[in-house]
């Protein structure tokens, strides 16, 4: 990959912001705060170019960093060594070939803007706040943040129950849209990670989260899936789903039926504490709000735990699945029980009657999984124990390639161009 050396303009924006080092960060190059100049930049020639986040964990807290590819094939580089630690372990969002991307503020409700020119550099930008609307911050996820124009995007924060919207081309807030329906007494509502569209719907998953009696966190017994109509900016339809915890993975089948599931960490949460509800995946015929099929997991998976869907052709998902036999004595955290050594790709084809199959021979490694669409692909990431790297994977049509390797967790990763 070929870098260049590039200038950067000083910005008016306070040094508070740790943009210094974000805008290194995301050249995956070095930046000194106190100088004029970026060592590094985009690579100049027309091939793809993507931006990862990618979270390390030191010990006693989680690092952030970002570090730009040029492929997300097996073999292609991701080098932590000239990428900036972000003090406020930020993230980073875009629309799909956009050729900007924006950084999530670790300790505020903000996004800044960044741009990739044809000549290889990478410009900082304006930065835009909803500290009036949105606590959204460290807990935020890609699946907060839906990208539709140039000049309209959403910002989805279920901590205050509100869609804030905003207009990326002017970096100004342009409305927002009431959640409140999505609220439940003593639990915190948590978006999913990838809404989706549906014909002109968007659709976002919500699951809760509460403490249990023995006062550790964990999934609440019911989820909801929240269809609206951006044309509109309205919501069209609230749908509870009870008795199924974590609802957060989606997708639409070639006849546009829209399934459901439970994520892997209602797995872990529960195993550790005293609440959540079973592991389940629903149907919603095309064109409807109806639930038509309710699978309890365990009713497909001959009495393993499994979590986390994701297409792969049609009707047919890959699943982590956790062999609990396989898990330390000690294993007492949800980091834990989500790290280990203990998880399986299952694939099941959800359109028959047919049990989940174990694919034992892809080998064991951590629960923790997200997914990504990019470039019409469904990418998903395979951790090692401990979270010390991450693989991106590719499930598309029916396979199974493993890609890039990067150090620590992949948390979010899009093409900019």
């Amino acid at each position: 990959m070929r870098f260049r050396k590039v200038a950067r303009r000083r910005s008016g924006l306070s040094p508070t912001f740790a943009l210094a080092t974000l805008g290194c960060m995301l050249a995956a190059a070095c930046v000194d705060s106190g100088s004029d100049e970026v060592t590094g930049g985009a690579p100049v020639d027309d091939g793809p170019l993507y931006v990862m986040s990618v979270g390390v964990n030191t010990g006693t807290e989680r690092a952030a960093f970002g570090v730009l590819v040029d492929s997300l094939d097996a073999g292609a580089e991701a080098d932590l060594g000239t990428a900036i630690e972000i003090s406020n372990g930020g993230l980073f969002v875009g629309p799909e070939r956009g050729e900007v991307a924006y950084e999530i503020d670790g300790a505020a409700p903000q996004l800044t803007e960044f741009r990739f020119e044809a000549d290889g550099s990478v410009e900082r930008g304006r930065t835009v706040s909803f500290l009036d609307f949105s606590v959204t911050t460290m807990r935020a996820s890609g699946g907060n943040f839906v990208f539709f124009s140039d000049t309209k995007a959403y910002v989805i924060d279920t901590f205050t129950q509100t869609i804030i919207q905003w207009d990326p081309s002017a970096m100004t807030i342009t409305g927002t849209i009431d959640l409140s329906g999505i609220a439940r007494p003593g639990e915190v509502a948590l978006a999913g990670d990838r809404p989706l569209r549906r014909g002109d719907e968007l659709v976002i998953a919500i699951h809760y989260l509460g403490l249990g009696a023995d006062g550790k966190t964990g999934f609440a017994p019911e989820s909801m899936l929240v269809f609206l109509d951006p044309t509109t900016d309205a919501v069209q339809e609230l749908v509870a789903i009870e008795n199924c915890g974590g609802i957060s993975d989606m997708f639409l089948d070639d006849q546009g039926d829209l399934y459901a599931a439970s994520d892997f960490a209602g797995i872990t949460t529960r195993l550790v504490g005293d609440r959540g509800g079973p592991e389940c995946i629903v149907r919603v015929p095309a064109g409807t709000y109806d639930v038509a099929d309710f699978t309890l997991l365990t009713d497909r998976t001959n009495g393993f735990f499994a979590g986390s869907m994701f297409q792969s052709e049609g009707t047919t998902a890959y699943f982590r699945v956790l062999d609990t036999s396989l898990l330390p004595e000690d294993a007492l955290t949800t980091s834990e029980v989500s790290g280990a050594r203990a998880w399986f790709w299952g694939s099941l084809d959800l359109a028959s009657d047919e049990p989940i199959q174990v694919l034992r021979d892809l080998g064991s490694n951590a629960g923790a999984t997200r997914g990504y669409r990019i470039d019409g692909e469904t990418w998903v990431t395979e951790s090692e124990e401990g979270f010390t790297g991450t693989t991106l994977v590719d499930v598309s049509g029916g396979g199974f390639r493993r890609g890039i390797l990067a150090p620590g967790f992949v948390s979010n990763v899009f093409r900019v161009r």
